[in-house]
């Protein structure tokens, strides 16, 4: 059903009742355009929330073999690769205690090989995740400020000569 035909229908139930309406059902399909016009112009809402605090002490080296075992369960790695994932999922929830952060990068010798996979798992293990697929560098930028997440960058070699913006943010990341 059309715009124009719930629109005479609304009318048409309020003549009925003796209420001229055509001023009101007006008004409410021009508030409702108002609504989705600014929708589809503001994209969608981030939220990313700090988790709350574990109620008892928690031994790290526990924690540390629970993350090695989540990243050992759905991915293969090497040894040396799970234990700095492990130490660098760590870090993302300490990182307002450092100067100075890693930016991990991952890289593979062939396509197809896990890498997107590596990074859902992150996502689900990461202080605040906050995947940057089609972003823009001012919407990135005004996230960080507000929320300050972990970035999830997926394919940055498709970050051509046109996205110069978020490249810097990215390069200036591992500074505080």
């Amino acid at each position: 059903i059309g715009r124009a035909t719930l629109r005479h229908a609304a009318v048409q139930k309020l003549d009925d009742l003796g209420i001229k309406g055509a001023a009101l059902v007006d008004a409410a399909l021009r508030a409702i355009k108002d609504k989705e016009a600014n929708v589809k112009l503001q994209g969608k809402a981030i939220f990313l929330e700090d988790p709350e605090p574990w109620p008892e002490p928690v031994d790290g080296a526990a924690l540390l073999n629970e993350i090695r075992s989540v990243f050992n369960k759905y991915l293969i790695l090497p040894i040396y690769a799970v234990i700095a994932l492990s130490l660098w999922v760590v870090h993302t929830f300490c990182s307002a205690a450092a100067d100075v952060s890693p930016i991990l990068g991952i890289t593979s010798p062939t396509k197809r090989c896990g890498k997107t996979r590596l990074l859902e798992v992150l996502g689900l293990l990461v202080k605040k995740p906050l995947s940057t697929a089609n972003i823009t560098g001012a919407a990135l930028f005004r996230t960080i400020e507000k929320h300050s997440p972990t970035l999830l960058v997926d394919e940055v070699d498709s970050f051509g000569t046109d996205k110069d913006d978020l490249r810097g943010i990215i390069n200036s990341g591992w500074r505080r």
